[in-house]
């Protein structure tokens, strides 16, 4: 089992990337994310399914805020005060796991924002970050921004595709390769 964490801004295309790579890489790849807990309980709570809802608008299930801000204040005031900052990489870490019981080979965690998420996969299976910059976006006003760690390897990729097709080229053309020979070693 091998692991791919996807890191960059909001909005700079770490989904789609994702998606791209998923469709593009060896059977046995599975697409994850850390905030799958959040994810859970936004659902479970409020029924709110964040891929379906716009995340800075305010939803009205949630007295005038927004869904990103109540999964952000799950995460920080709730979850890692709790049970620590590494909370999410541990529960990652079960999920990869359970993966590769079902022989899966390769995890792409399409939102990895943090170094402490990183470091308990990381101290488990090989990791390779793809660290994402897209024109136009930023982490200003978010909790989470770019990281390394010292047994992590790093990829960067921009994201200057002006359309989707012209993306998966990008992503074909310039990470697959890349990650191929990763993948290889």
């Amino acid at each position: 089992m091998k692991v791919l964490l996807l890191n960059g801004p909001p909005r700079s295309g770490k989904d789609g990337i994702g998606r791209k790579l998923w469709n593009k890489l060896p059977p046995g790849t599975v697409r994850l994310k850390f905030a799958e807990p959040i994810i859970q309980f936004m659902f479970k709570t409020y029924g709110i399914r964040m891929a379906e809802v716009n995340k800075d608008e305010p939803h009205p299930f949630l007295s005038g805020r927004t869904p990103r801000q109540v999964a952000i204040a799950y995460s920080e005031k709730f979850c890692k005060p709790l049970f620590g900052q590494e909370y999410f990489g541990e529960c990652a870490l079960d999920e990869i796991k359970n993966m590769e019981r079902i022989h899966q080979k390769l995890c792409i965690f399409t939102d990895s924002g943090f170094p402490h998420e990183a470091r308990p996969v990381a101290a488990v299976y090989p990791t390779l970050q793809i660290r994402i910059s897209r024109p136009g976006t930023s982490f200003i006003h978010d909790s989470r921004s770019y990281w390394d760690l010292p047994n992590i390897g790093v990829i960067p990729f921009d994201n200057d595709a002006p359309t989707l097709t012209a993306l998966g080229d990008k992503v074909y053309a310039d990470l697959v390769p890349e990650i191929v020979k990763w993948l290889a070693l």
